[in-house]
């Protein structure tokens, strides 16, 4: 009898052990199928790094911080983030011009999902651009990023450089009290031949946006010397445009800075 319990108790027990290790293997066997292998994790970030987004914040690299930033949120928020070039008929128009050109390298390059750019000139000097009320059609656009060549050359001999700083004062004021996150970068107008006053008034115009820490697109660094023969190739015969060689100039200038490659 004390045999057959001996024996009885070893069976018991083996079978305890038996269902003991079947039970581990398979608890084993779930939890290794549930974790998630570090080559799938690599795998999910290259993917999430590879966003098509990627190349376009590059682009952005020498915009304004706040500028990029908001270009940022506009293509977190799906919408597209809206540049507006605004200055005197020296852009050019709709067809040729170099802020055509612009325009038209910025859609290729950023996509029309993510870019959205306008065009608006006036015939006018800074005093008339404010009486025709400019502030709120340029406000109006609700624009995220302005450049903005501001009548520096129609205000010469008309208006004096006080004044036209003034005018942009109220322009930016008036802009921003509708949308307080756009981002203005001023320029000048072309450069003309052998000028005296007017660089005088352009200096002025570089001094006001570095003093107001406005970014200052100086693209008469890529112009010959305008007191030379040589910058008449690059403007009309009176001087109130750029040439199509001005007008390719000017454009290259500016689409550099907005399309960092």
């Amino acid at each position: 009898m004390k045999a057959f319990f001996t024996t009885l108790l070893a069976v018991v027990c083996m079978g305890v052990l038996l269902w003991g290790n079947i039970h581990w293997s398979k608890k084993t066997t779930v939890s290794g199928n549930d974790r998630v292998s570090p080559a799938v994790v690599v795998t999910e970030k290259a993917e999430e790094a590879a966003s098509p987004s990627d190349p376009l914040l590059a682009f952005t690299n020498n915009w304004p911080e706040q500028a990029a930033e908001n270009f940022k949120k506009a293509m977190d928020e799906k919408r597209t983030y809206k540049i507006l070039l605004v200055g005197s008929e020296a852009l050019g128009d709709e067809q040729s011009g170099w802020a055509a050109s612009t325009k038209e390298q910025l859609i290729t390059a950023y996509g029309k999902e993510y870019m959205d750019v306008e065009i608006l000139t006036f015939n006018v000097n800074s005093l008339g651009f404010i009486e025709e009320e400019g502030p709120s059609k340029i406000a109006s656009t609700q624009a995220d990023m302005i450049l903005f060549e501001p009548f520096t050359l129609m205000d010469n001999g008309q208006v004096a450089i006080e004044n036209s700083l003034d005018n942009i004062q109220q322009m930016i004021d008036g802009t921003l009290e509708a949308k307080p996150d756009t981002v203005f970068v001023l320029m000048p107008p072309h450069p003309i031949y052998n000028a005296v006053y007017y660089p005088k008034q352009v200096e002025a115009l570089k001094s006001y946006a570095e003093e107001n820490k406005i970014p200052y697109l100086d693209h008469w660094d890529a112009w010959p010397d305008y007191q030379t023969e040589e910058i008449k190739e690059y403007l009309t015969s009176d001087n109130s445009q750029p040439s199509e060689q001005g007008h390719e100039v000017w454009s290259k200038y500016v689409t550099d800075y907005l399309i960092s490659k």
